[in-house]
């Protein structure tokens, strides 16, 4: 909304990997990718829609929550992130949800 509605405020969307402090090392740094566009919200995590065409072997990026609140903090004062909608994550582990 911001992005359409606001065009002269500054923004940065980040969309957060699924959140595993159960498997994925904290105090690794975070990773951004460029955000795609055909996301789709599984049991509350973003991630990219699957097709038969899709090459990631079932790979979804995570994060640790610190790490994750700690790429939140950093985002407000990266001047590459500004204007800008990018993923976030420290780790690929194979996907537990489709």
């Amino acid at each position: 909304i911001v992005m359409e509605e606001f065009p002269s405020v500054s923004y940065s969307v980040l969309q957060m990997g699924k959140f595993d402090d159960n498997f994925v090392e904290e105090g690794q740094e975070p990773l951004y990718a460029v955000a795609e566009e055909d996301t789709v919200v599984v049991d509350g995590v973003v991630n990219a829609k699957r097709s038969s065409s899709s090459n990631d072997d079932g790979m979804q990026k995570r994060i640790n929550r610190r790490d994750a609140a700690r790429a939140a903090v950093d985002a407000l004062l990266d001047d590459n992130l500004e204007n800008k909608k990018v993923q976030v994550y420290t780790a690929l582990r194979k996907t537990d949800i489709w």
